[in-house]
């Protein structure tokens, strides 16, 4: 599916995306068949294949990606479960959807990437 919204990715994707043992967000520089409203000011978007089997399943029956934003609000802690989303947030969505799945202690949001102009691995927040 990923392969409908980016032309160029790098190689070592692949095998990021497989091996690496936290959620792993990349930032893709020249994105396809995508609405212009999902992509960042510069044109890039943001990626992250899913390993969750909530987000898996949902997708495998529609078909289509998910578009989804961070449960939090810019600048301020990541939610690890419903009881940490902040008011805020939770007034101006419609649903909130959990899969009741144990959230390990101490996880961290996911790590951000990108492949520079040189094709290096460039860690935008770990």
């Amino acid at each position: 599916m990923l392969k409908q919204f980016v032309e160029d990715i790098h190689p070592r994707i692949e095998t990021l995306l497989v091996y690496h043992n936290r959620p792993l967000t990349i930032v893709y520089d020249s994105p396809i068949n995508l609405p212009q409203h999902l992509l960042a000011k510069d044109g890039t978007i943001a990626i992250r294949i899913s390993k969750d089997a909530l987000c898996n399943e949902i997708m495998e029956h529609t078909g289509k990606p998910l578009a989804t934003t961070s449960a939090n609000i810019f600048g301020e802690n990541h939610a690890l479960d419903l009881e940490d989303l902040p008011k805020q947030l939770l007034a101006d969505v419609d649903l909130v959807v959990s899969n009741n799945a144990q959230v390990p202690v101490n996880q961290k949001a996911s790590v951000i990437a990108r492949f520079d102009q040189k094709g290096e691995l460039e860690i935008l927040r770990e």
